[in-house]
């Protein structure tokens, strides 16, 4: 039987005293099975709690601070599309019919008649989704407040 040497214990150990591992030097790990079981058992104890949850709060404020935004927008998505599913398919109906061509954009706001570029679909009723008006940002809040 080979011989292994703990790179860790540094003492010499048959292989069977080293967890198997697919794609490792020879098939096995560096770490031997004791040594593995004592930093397993010295995570677990309770003395380490309390500085282990403080590296867990660290980990998790550094992932939020990068994360954070999008992972609460995401839910803030998923909420809206569970609250208004007429209002979501109705403007997936719309986006399609638009981009392939089946409804067209002018030019101008439909109420104002002003010119813009950053015109809006506004759906007068979700039960017909592919009736919409294009009108300007202005326009749309001052319909939003009155509905």
């Amino acid at each position: 039987m080979a011989v292994r040497t703990c790179s860790v214990c540094g003492i010499a150990k048959s292989e069977d005293e080293f967890p198997s591992r697919d794609g490792k030097i020879q098939g096995r790990c560096r770490l031997c099975k004791a040594y593995r079981e004592r930093e397993w058992r010295r995570k677990l104890f309770p003395e380490n709690q309390a500085r282990r949850s403080e590296q867990i709060r660290k980990a998790q404020a550094k992932y939020y601070a990068r994360n954070g935004n999008s992972i609460h927008q995401a839910k803030a998505i998923l909420a809206y599309r569970l609250r208004w599913p007429k209002k979501r398919a109705a403007w997936m109906a719309a986006t399609s019919a638009l981009k392939s061509g089946r409804i067209k954009a002018p030019a101008c706001c439909q109420h104002c008649g002003m010119p813009e570029d950053n015109l809006q679909m506004h759906h007068p009723d979700y039960d017909q989704p592919l009736k919409v008006e294009f009108i300007c940002p202005e326009c749309h809040g001052k319909t939003r407040r009155i509905d």
